[in-house]
């Protein structure tokens, strides 16, 4: 049965007669094994075991597939040829069939003598048994080693400088060696003796100290921070003032929003350290009276207002903080507020929080009180960041 059509083969055969030394005609069978079990899958084929040849006259010719055919499994492999001989010893030897020489005599690919090898890969067909045992065909040491692309490696000496190539055992192939140049991914710097500048490609500043924490401000940052309130012997930051200096003459008219001044000159407002992402609480005790409107602002870095706690923005309130709304008899204020740093209210580390007024009436009967015997009274409370 034929090999099915697309498999690749190699015809063996015996080109002139196989005879003894006293030229008779050697008489008997070539058996040509494979692997036990090959596979070649695209074309749904499973081969094996031994294929026979027959000596008629010393000939013989034999169709086997390619040791190296498209899509065989496994490829590469060699033949073993077993010769059984009735008027002769019987042998054994190997040879490769790969499929860019489709045409072979068994005298150009089996190695005669066991001392030189077992077998031979074919290469283009030619005879290279023949140009093997020829010395003189063989390439010199130079020319091997340009096309081996071994430079000068094969003629080097063993050694530790240069010139010379490492043995095997050699210990600088095993030992420890301390980098050198620039450091990357996380760390900064220069080996041997980088520092760690992000952890997992999030960026890391700040100094840490007794207290602190790691910090996220960002998906890509982080910095050192006393951590926020809510138990665990965390720290709250507070700030705290107290202002005596007005006469009670009253406010003055205030056409848009402005921060509320005493009569001495001093603005009603306090600052605390604080950091991008700090929750600011606002604590305040004191009296007010008349008909302007009131509310708690966050100032920019520069000093002005950025945000109103009535509208949790930079739009003015309409009427103010309802829990300040005028009154024309003498109210109490003591409500906290709320307020959330940004980067652009920080002025050298510190947020400013003030109580702002608008209304056009004068006199006593429009206060906020600032006295010695009523006090304008604040205390700020930084609670840090939201918790994750």
């Amino acid at each position: 049965m034929p090999l099915p059509v697309g498999v690749e083969t190699v015809t063996v055969s015996a080109g002139v007669p196989l005879t003894g030394f006293d030229g008779a005609l050697a008489k008997g069978r070539l058996l040509f094994s494979g692997p036990d079990l090959v596979t070649i899958g695209e074309d749904d084929v499973i081969l094996g075991g031994t294929a026979e040849a027959v000596l008629e006259d010393g000939l013989f010719s034999k169709t086997l597939v390619a040791t190296d055919a498209s899509g065989m499994s496994p490829s590469g492999w060699t033949y073993r040829v077993e010769a059984v001989l009735t008027n002769g010893p019987n042998w054994v030897r190997y040879i490769s069939l790969p499929k860019a020489t489709p045409t072979v005599k068994l005298a150009d690919v089996l190695v005669p003598d066991p001392v030189a090898g077992t077998y031979t890969v074919l290469v283009d067909g030619s005879t290279l048994l023949a140009k093997a045992a020829n010395l003189s065909d063989l390439p010199d040491p130079a020319t091997a080693r340009t096309s081996l692309e071994l430079g000068n490696a094969a003629t080097c000496s063993v050694g530790a400088t240069s010139g010379t190539v490492a043995a095997g055992d050699d210990s600088r192939l095993s030992n420890a060696r301390t980098p050198t140049g620039a450091a990357g991914g996380d760390l900064s710097g220069t080996y041997p003796d980088p520092a760690v500048a992000k952890v997992n490609g999030v960026t890391v500043s700040g100094t840490p100290s007794a207290g602190k924490v790691l910090t996220a401000t960002s998906p890509s940052a982080a910095t050192w921070q006393t951590p926020s309130g809510g138990g665990g012997g965390a720290q709250i930051r507070t700030a705290r003032v107290r202002i005596i200096d007005d006469d009670l003459s009253g406010l003055p008219g205030a056409a848009s929003w402005a921060i509320v001044q005493t009569s001495g000159g001093t603005k009603l407002q306090w600052s605390i350290a604080a950091s991008a992402g700090d929750r600011i609480r606002v604590c305040p005790n004191f009296l007010y009276l008349g008909s302007h409107f009131l509310d708690w602002v966050l100032l920019d870095s520069g000093g002005a207002i950025a945000e109103y706690a009535t509208s949790e923005g930079a739009t003015p309130p309409g009427e103010g903080n309802p829990g300040m709304y005028p009154t024309l008899t003498i109210s109490k204020n003591a409500s906290p507020e709320m307020f959330t740093v940004g980067p652009g209210h920080i002025n050298a580390g510190l947020v400013t929080i003030a109580l702002a007024h608008q209304g056009l009436a004068t006199g006593p009967g429009n206060r906020v009180y600032a006295h010695a015997t009523y006090p304008w009274r604040l205390r700020l409370e930084n609670i840090y960041a939201e918790p994750a």
